[in-house]
This record gives C-alpha cells, structure tokens and sequence, in this order.
C-alpha cells in the first residue's frame, strides 16, 4: 500500500464539551503546548452531555500524571473517591459475590505463577479464595484505603486504584485547566458543516451565532450524535447488540447512607443489572437492561423498588447500543467518547476510552504531522482494543449461572467471538491466560471472573506440579497472614479521604 497522504496541523477543533471534550482538549494542549497550534472548543448551550461516567479504570493515574494533576484538587474539586475494583452480587446465583480488584492475586513461588500454583491446590481438592490474596480485595471488603507501595520488593503490596467522581465537575475540572493552557471555549452550536469538495476533508463548522470555525483536524466528541464522524463522514458503525442485548439505562442519585466503600458496586437483576456508585456527597445508581426483555416503565419500577436511599434526582432513561464506529478516524476528522463507540458500563471502560482515544491521535501524529500510515495504524489499535473489551463484558453474561429469566437464558447461551471461545477453552484446558495485542483487561482481571464465575482449569501447568504441596500451602498461609496485617493497618476509607483537607 502506497500512503502518500500527509497534511501539517497547525489549528485544531474540539465539537463537544463533556467529559471527552474537555479530555480531548486537555490532552491535546499540554502534550502540543510547546508546538505553534491552536485549539478551539465548541460547546453547545442546548445540548446536554450524558453525565453519569462517574467509575474510572486506573488508566486515569497516568493521564493525570502526564497532565501533572494534583491529586489533592483533583479529589476536591470532583467529590471524588478511591476505587479500588468491583464488586459483583447475583451474577451466578441470588447472594452470591465475587470481587475484581485493581490488583494481581498473590505472589510466584520459585517461578511459578500464583494462579498455577492455586490451580494446584484445586486440582488436589484443597480449596481456597483467592480473593485472599489479593490486597486490593482484602482492602475493599473490609471498607479500608491506603495508597499503594508499586515501588515495594513485595509484589503483594502492589495494587492499582481508580476513582468514582461527578462527571460534570470534572468536565469543569478539565476545562479551567484547558482554558488555562490556551484552549479557546466557544459557547454555540453548530447548524452546518462545510466539508472540502475535493478531498471530502472537514474545512468549517458554521455556527448558529455567525462565527465560522476553520481547523486542519477536528475532534468530534459530541456524543451518541456523532455529528461529525458518523453523520458528516459517513463512518457506519459495528452492531454487537448480537452479543450484547442491553441498549437501556434508567440513572437516578440519591443520598448517601451507610459507610462509604471504596468500590462500584454490580448486582444482577431479572434483566440486566444495576450499579452503585459512591461519592463523597451522593450516590450514582443505575439500572442496565434490554427493552427486548423490560418496558422502560416496568424497569424503572423494578430498580426504584431496589433503593433503599431517598432519590436526589429524577430518574431518566438513556438509550444506547453496544458497537463501535469501523474506524475513529477518517481523513481529518477523530471521534472521541460515545461518538466513536459505547459497550456498555459494566466495568467502567468509557472515560477510558476516551483518554486512550486521545493518546492514540497523539502519538499517530507526531510533531502534528499527520499521514495515512498513521491513521491506519491508529484505527487498528482502536479496534483491537474495543474488541477486547468487548470480550471482557461478554464474558460476564456468557459464564453467569442465571437462568431466572428469559434475558439471562438467552444471554448465557447466545453465540460468542472466536477470541473469546479461544481464550476461555485454553483456560479450562491448563489454567493458561492469553492475552491478545492492545488489550485493557490484562490477565488478573480475566482471573477475577474465571473465578467468579467458578470457570476452574482442569488441570496446571507441569511447573506448579513440581512444587511440593506443603511448600505452596505454607507460603500461601503466610501471604494471607501479610496481607490481613496489611489491611489491618490502613484507614477507612472515609478517613483517608478526610485526610485529602488536611
């Protein structure tokens, strides 16, 4: 393949405010702040963002870290707090739970990987949780928080966090720290696009005030519209609603009771499944189901009649369908956030989304010299990454031992991607986690579910076979014992957070 299309990118335009736009425009100005660019933001009065992203994955830390966020402000000035994984209720069986933490599980023993050694304890009928020993895991489920130690000689105390936040403040968060890195804020709403009859590339969004809005490369973060990738550009979109039925949301907050948990809370319900989502001022709560199966109404009823908290807001439906643009950039034009895509929010993935979406256009343009070699290449990285997520959500309903429902019946035997039959048959055979290229989950979050869904390998590796029985049995007593001194000397997590204002 000949690429011979090149084009230098001195102006840049953001369409949508929001979380992605404000990620856009932040990412955009401190990477390029050295560089002879201008960036303009063009945020409609009318059009509101959907607003209820308030769980993160830990691939935040580092985006934060590259736009040297204070975590301290950042905390503040969100309502923010620490995630440090899932909790999952009801997914196999009524009362049944099982933890994912930001963490791996457990420590090798000469070599050996921790999950083979614990497949060799299974396979000798002496059972164990493995969410033991886990840190992260013990930490969340006894309500406590405490930074983690990454630079310590001992894997245990290594452990990632996220955070739960008002995704509305942090669209504000990011715009006074994009506003004040040069970004021009437009508040107007676009009524035309002029695109170049030649090339078919973007030139000028008209709008509705008069002003007209001329870029080398434009962003389009407006949202399920795609107002410029999808319905200017013309890029179709992906249907995985074959594999992933749930197209509603109902969202309502309400006030918050009880101690506040270092966690998202997942519960299964009749035709989907509900989140909860504590902040430092209110709790998020929604309800993720099919309109095959439930009318907006009925679900509405069901999820209100499962709140124990007085409602701080009215509940409001969002539609949605889980698929993904072909390709997130076409030409001169990037869709960030839900106008490039949307799984669905079962495990967080869509600020992430956002943010690795960014980085993605950042790198693919080097010294903003943009090319059709980097195009390419980024809307590859794009797909592999969504089809893996994707992979990851479909896990949780194919594994799930419901079968209370006509939803569940179908999901569980509904058809799954040849990637992910892969990966769950060399699992079953000797415990092996594949991990293919671009991937977000890596392999203790496959490990999470394999165990939640009591998916156990039928056999181990010949390495763990070799080790004494009373060998690895001792050292996983002593890791236990490490990590419940560990949780035994962290703070609430309230109490953590209270130090944040100290």
């Amino acid at each position: 393949m000949v690429f011979d299309m090149q084009f230098k990118v001195r102006k840049i335009a953001v369409l949508g405010g929001g979380t992605a736009g404000w990620s856009a425009a932040s990412m955009l100005a401190e990477r390029f702040r050295k560089h002879d660019v201008q960036i303009t933001l063009v945020e409609s009065p009318r059009i509101a963002s959907v607003g209820v992203g308030e769980a993160t994955v830990p691939g935040i830390l580092g985006v934060h870290r590259s736009l040297n966020i204070d975590e301290r402000e950042f905390i503040k000035a969100t309502n923010a707090t620490l995630k440090l994984g899932i909790e999952f209720r009801a997914w196999n069986y009524s009362g049944g739970r099982f933890f994912h933490p930001f963490s791996q599980f457990g420590a090798a023993i000469d070599k050996v990987d921790f999950h083979q050694c614990w497949n060799r304890l299974n396979k000798e009928k002496r059972y164990t949780n493995i969410e033991d020993y886990s840190l992260c895991a013990s930490l969340a489920k006894a309500g406590r928080f405490a930074l983690p130690d990454n630079g310590s000689n001992n894997p245990l105390a290594w452990y990632g966090y996220a955070y739960h936040f008002d995704a509305s403040l942090y669209a504000r968060f990011l715009r006074d720290y994009a506003e004040s890195r040069g970004v021009i804020r437009l508040s107007d709403t676009v009524h035309a696009v002029q695109k170049n009859p030649d090339n078919g590339f973007i030139d000028t969004l008209h709008l509705e005030s008069g002003e007209k809005i001329s870029a080398d490369l434009f962003f389009d973060c407006s949202g399920f519209r795609s107002r410029l990738l999808g319905a200017e550009m013309a890029v179709e979109t992906i249907d995985w609603s074959k594999h992933l039925p749930c197209d509603r949301a109902v969202a309502v907050q309400t006030e918050s009771e009880g101690p506040l948990l270092p966690y998202t809370s997942s519960t299964a319900m009749s035709e989907g499944w509900r989140w909860r989502i504590p902040l430092q001022n209110r709790t998020g709560n929604g309800y993720v189901y099919s309109s095959n199966y439930i009318d907006d109404e009925q679900a509405e009823n069901d999820f209100l009649s499962q709140l124990s908290e007085p409602l701080r807001t009215e509940p409001r439906v969002i539609q949605f369908k889980a698929g993904m643009r072909k390709k997130f950039w076409e030409k001169n034009c990037i869709a960030i956030g839900l106008a490039s895509g949307f799984i669905e929010p079962l495990e967080s993935t869509s600020i992430s989304l956002m943010h690795t979406g960014v980085d993605k256009a950042i790198v693919h343009m080097p010294d903003l010299l943009v090319s059709d070699e980097g195009i390419d290449r980024a809307n590859e990285l794009n797909r592999l990454e969504y089809e893996g997520i994707r992979d990851f959500i479909i896990l949780h309903y194919w594994a799930s031992k419901r079968d209370d429902s006509q939803f569940w019946r179908d999901v569980r035997k509904a058809p799954i991607p040849d990637t992910l039959a892969t990966k769950i048959a060399a699992y079953m055979e000797n415990g092996a986690l594949l991990q293919y290229p671009q991937e977000s989950f890596r392999e203790p979050s496959w490990l999470a579910m394999y165990n939640g869904f009591e998916l156990h390998a039928r056999d181990c590796d010949s390495s763990a076979k070799a080790l004494p029985i009373e060998q690895i049995d001792t050292l996983f007593s002593k890791m236990r014992s490490a990590i419940e001194k560990g949780v035994s000397h962290a703070p609430s997590h309230a109490d953590f957070l209270r130090s944040v204002y100290d």
